[in-house]
């Protein structure tokens, strides 16, 4: 069965095994957002979709142009060499010499980053998907420290720190989209912890 992994970017991804690695490494797969700071696998596709700056974290640049800087940076490591960075039309110019293909999500799945690759999965004839680093229980990335987490933007204006701990705020719109059964294909996911099985028709993966 013709399988893409969607890689997000939450903590879990470091407790994966070595064996867990190749398991996944089989299928095609399509990262988003800040993964690009990842070196595990070679994906086949990283959904640029949201880049957003840290005023608190240097490692995500302290504007907008800052953080496209650090993306292109460490979108040039060797396991990218044959990736193909899905973006926008406007984020194009901003991605220098990476091999590109422009996307424009339909309007149905723009609920989150993972949607749209769910998106891309049904629209390249895909006929599953499993996602990776999903967790919503927290806010915690892989690439950062173990008990650091991002800043986010008031409406207003300022900035706040986000607790460790606590729902995701993207639970709510992706548990409505699940529920909208707009998605046709499985979807599964290796995280026993991870909210995403709060959504209709989300299975356990198991590996082998």
């Amino acid at each position: 069965m013709k399988t893409l992994v969607i890689y997000g970017c939450g903590w879990s991804l470091n407790e994966l095994s070595d064996e867990q690695w190749e398991e996944l490494k089989q299928f095609d797969s399509i990262g988003v957002n800040w993964g690009v700071f990842q070196r595990w696998i070679e994906p086949t596709y990283m959904l640029v979709g949201d880049i957003r700056h840290d005023r608190k974290i240097a490692k995500l640049g302290h504007t907008l142009e800052e953080a496209f800087e650090i993306y292109v940076k460490e979108a040039s490591a060797p396991c990218y060499k044959n990736t193909i960075f899905v973006a926008r039309d406007y984020q194009m110019p901003m991605l220098g010499n990476l091999r590109m293909c422009e996307y424009a999500p339909d309007p149905g799945w723009m609920a989150s980053s993972i949607t749209q690759c769910l998106h891309w999965a049904v629209k390249n004839g895909y006929e599953r998907a499993l996602i990776a680093g999903v967790d919503l229980y927290d806010y915690r990335f892989f690439f950062l420290g173990h008990e650091q987490v991002r800043n986010y933007g008031l409406v207003g204006g300022g900035w706040a720190k986000r607790k460790i701990h606590g729902r995701h705020q993207a639970y709510n719109k992706m548990k409505k989209w699940f529920k909208s059964g707009v998605c046709k294909i499985p979807v599964h996911c290796y995280n026993p912890k991870s909210l995403l099985f709060d959504m209709p028709k989300v299975e356990l993966w198991s590996f082998k």
